[in-house]
């Protein structure tokens, strides 16, 4: 959950002028944060689908607010700054990382090497586990 502190914090570093509290500026900076948070429990607890589809909503309304903001003009005429995207990480099982690692070590490792001016492909010899 986000504290007051926190959420202080992340719109004084976002808002535009002194009293900006809800621009669109700062609501995609607080849902980003919000985001954040969220991927930290979904990676502690994976099958927590609940919170799952809940990070998905945020997603896409922070989306909706970066997509405004691009569109809005500040006091001078000129087009806002960007918003700085925090995309999310991706969340993954232990099984997938290890089905990644297996594919990963399966490949066997190639080098080229330039003899007499061809260039040939030789199989490294792989490290193995003691």
């Amino acid at each position: 959950m986000l504290t007051p502190k926190k959420k202080q914090a992340v719109i004084k570093k976002v808002q535009l002028h002194d009293t900006d509290t809800g621009s669109s500026h700062v609501q995609a900076a607080v849902l980003a944060e919000r985001i954040e948070m969220l991927s930290g429990h979904l990676k502690k607890h994976p099958k927590d689908n609940h919170s799952r589809r809940g990070l998905i909503k945020l997603v896409s309304q922070r989306r909706s607010h970066e997509k405004y903001a691009a569109t809005q003009k500040t006091k001078d005429g000129t087009k806002a700054a960007p918003v700085k995207k925090a995309a999310p990480k991706k969340v993954i099982s232990k099984q997938t990382a290890k089905k990644i690692a297996k594919k990963i070590a399966k490949k066997p490792m190639t080098k080229k090497v330039k003899v007499e001016g061809e260039v040939k492909v030789v199989k490294k010899a792989a490290a193995k586990k003691k």
